[in-house]
């Protein structure tokens, strides 16, 4: 059973490095694989991609039930070593609204030219 799933992409693409490439996928996929998995029937997430000045952000959100569990599990740390092995920064809660947020944002210091 899939899982609803828009994806938007807003500002310029920009190259980045290969780490930061292969972060950004990881995060996206346990992000999505979460919101399945707890999300609850129903569940449909919507995943944006933006490029900033001087970052790239993804954030990744889900309808679906909040989890049940206040305590952060091994996909949650793994998605927050990967932000910052990349020099950036993760965010990982609740929404107020119902469902969960995955934000994590990199700088684009990190950047390969083009």
């Amino acid at each position: 059973n899939g899982l609803p799933t828009t994806l938007s992409v807003v500002g310029d693409a920009v190259p980045t490095s290969d780490l930061v490439q292969v972060n950004l996928y990881r995060i996206a996929q346990e992000a999505l694989t979460n919101a399945r998995r707890h999300g609850g029937p129903g569940a449909t997430a919507d995943v944006r991609l933006r490029y900033a000045d001087d970052a790239v952000e993804l954030e990744v959100s889900n309808t679906g039930r909040a989890p049940i569990s206040g305590r952060a599990g091994l996909g949650l740390v793994g998605m927050r070593e990967r932000a910052v092995s990349s020099g950036g920064t993760l965010e990982a809660r609740a929404r107020d609204r119902g469902g969960f947020l995955v934000r994590a944002r990199m700088p684009l210091t990190q950047a390969v030219p083009a």
